[in-house]
């Protein structure tokens, strides 16, 4: 069985990774009475992954207060800490950082390639490229583009030549050349709209379809992409084929020009701006938007809810209005189900709908899809009896689920709705 959706639709297949709270709950389950906690649990024992075969090897952590050339007053000391303490970024040496320095293609493609959770695969790669061509052995960055090039990245940068599917060759002057601030803007762009199959092993394993984990609202508003154009005083100077990437660098806040307005999209980036640019890709709460008012409604206080522990989450009278409101738009006719999303998600928080069929031996996880502010769609199934998850999804807080309503079917009627209750 599968959902039926509207091409303006984008199904999002995630990979299961322990670390990442994405309410995906498989095989068969009773979850008739379960709480919300007792949703998360049953979803952590379904989703434990297998240990890597190809594990890093357990290196000295690096510390920032290492680096002899960083001080706490650096404008950049807070985005570097960030990286530094979750393993994303190294130094130069193991006491030099060199802010100003500049910051070359394979520094990119590793720190990437480090955020998306794809290291174990790029020492996996870089195995097998050392193995087919012992010469390229002691290029440490090889691993890191084969993983780019697979998931659709770095391959039209002309660094390197595959045969067969692997690397048999590399510019080691280009690859070690400084890359310029443009294309790092496209690059990170581009990465927040990839689709594969890869096993990951952080927070930000899955970036599929529009790459809802990182982006505002879930989504790209194509109509607003051209406004900030009109905020780069130097917009002309990008190249025409990178422009659009650079304008979502923008829209996601992890690119805002200087106090003129200019971007230098062909200065070599410095390491410290990186170290700004990987740390609002990786913190939603870093990023800084020239244009406020494009991203939907944001809680208030009043709509949030501090528990004991001080976590703040979404309200119960927030998220059960929110849910019961879209669960509202499931219909269910002649053992048809129908769901026309009004997908209003709050600013930075997704709405996720999973379809459970019922057998036998419990209900069944059938399909899933995500649901946001730019993308609604309409969901068409044949099921006589059938539950229907409708969850609210941070995706600022490692898509941590904060609500959900439960839509029971049964002989191929609605028989009830109601929100999954949790201590508060």
């Amino acid at each position: 069985m599968k959902f039926k959706i509207k091409r303006n639709v984008v199904v999002l297949l995630l990979v299961l990774c322990y670390s990442l709270g994405n309410m995906l709950f498989t095989g068969y389950a009773d979850i008739s009475d379960m709480t919300l906690d007792e949703l998360l649990s049953h979803r952590e024992n379904q989703t434990q992954t297998q240990p890597s075969e190809q594990a890093p090897q357990q290196q000295k952590k690096v510390s920032i207060s290492d680096f002899t050339d960083v001080k706490q007053k650096d404008w950049f000391y807070p985005y570097l800490e960030y990286l530094v303490d979750r393993g994303t970024v190294n130094g130069k040496t193991p006491d030099t950082f060199e802010p100003s320095g500049s910051f070359s293609y394979a520094e990119c493609a590793a720190v990437i390639v480090r955020y998306l959770g794809l290291s174990d695969e790029a020492a996996a790669r870089m195995a097998k490229i050392s193995e087919n061509c012992p010469e390229l052995s002691n290029q440490w960055y090889l691993g890191y583009f084969d993983v780019l090039s697979e998931i659709g990245l770095f391959h039209d940068y002309e660094l390197f030549e595959k045969e067969n599917g692997h690397i048999v060759s590399v510019d080691k002057e280009k690859a070690n050349s400084p890359i310029v601030r443009y294309r790092f803007a496209e690059s990170i762009s581009k990465s927040f709209e990839l689709s594969v199959n890869l096993r990951a092993n952080n927070t930000y394993f899955e970036i599929g379809g529009l790459g809802r984990e990182f982006i505002i609202g879930g989504g790209y508003k194509e109509d607003v992409l051209s406004l900030y154009a009109e905020k780069i005083a130097d917009f002309d100077q990008i190249p025409q084929q990178s422009r659009e990437n650079v304008l979502k660098a923008y829209y996601n806040g992890i690119f805002n020009g200087d106090t003129t307005g200019n971007f230098y999209p062909h200065n070599n980036l410095t390491r410290a701006e990186m170290a700004k640019v990987l740390a609002t890709v990786m913190d939603y709460s870093q990023r800084t938007r020239l244009i406020d008012d494009l991203y939907g409604h944001v809680l208030s206080d009043d709509e949030l809810h501090t528990d004991a522990f001080g976590n703040v989450t979404a309200h119960f009278n927030t998220w059960s209005s929110l849910l019961m409101e879209e669960a509202d738009r499931v219909t269910v006719s002649d053992g048809r189900i129908e769901y026309i999303s009004g997908a209003n998600a709050p600013f930075g928080y997704a709405i996720d709908a999973y379809f459970y069929e019922k057998q036998e031996q419990g209900y069944y996880l059938s399909s899933m899809t995500t649901l946001n502010s730019y993308n609604g769609g309409v969901i068409d199934e044949d099921a006589e009896n059938a539950r229907i998850l409708l969850v609210l999804r941070n995706v600022r807080e490692n898509s941590r689920p904060e609500g959900v309503v439960s839509i029971e079917v049964d002989g191929g009627i609605k028989v009830s709705t109601r929100p999954n209750m949790r201590e508060m």
